[in-house]
């Protein structure tokens, strides 16, 4: 995940969108840097955290998967969208207007 990070970043950067290139980084750092401070055991016990949270309170644990689905989702389409080639603006006689 840091790594698909990582490269959004390079993209956007290769775009003239420095601001943006430069949180996205930061945000893959600190991915790396919580993926570096979880042992597997750590992991686990947070695994048995969240799955006590959505026994506890099921309703709010499913909006906020909904809600984190939507987020990734998002991300996802502006990622794709920002790495993929811009397509030539359409002439106007394949846009239904006369000259």
């Amino acid at each position: 995940m840091a790594d698909a990070l990582r490269r959004t970043a390079q993209n956007l950067d290769s775009e003239q969108r420095p601001a943006s290139a430069q949180w996205v980084g930061r945000a893959a750092d600190s991915l790396d840097r919580i993926a570096g401070n979880l042992s597997p055991q750590d992991a686990r016990a947070l695994l048995g955290q969240v799955e006590d949270y959505a026994r506890q309170h099921p309703g709010l644990f499913f909006g906020g998967s909904v809600a984190a689905g939507v987020v990734l989702a998002r991300f996802l389409k502006a990622t794709a969208r920002a790495s993929a080639p811009n397509p030539a603006r359409p002439s106007a006689a394949r846009e239904g207007t006369q000259p």
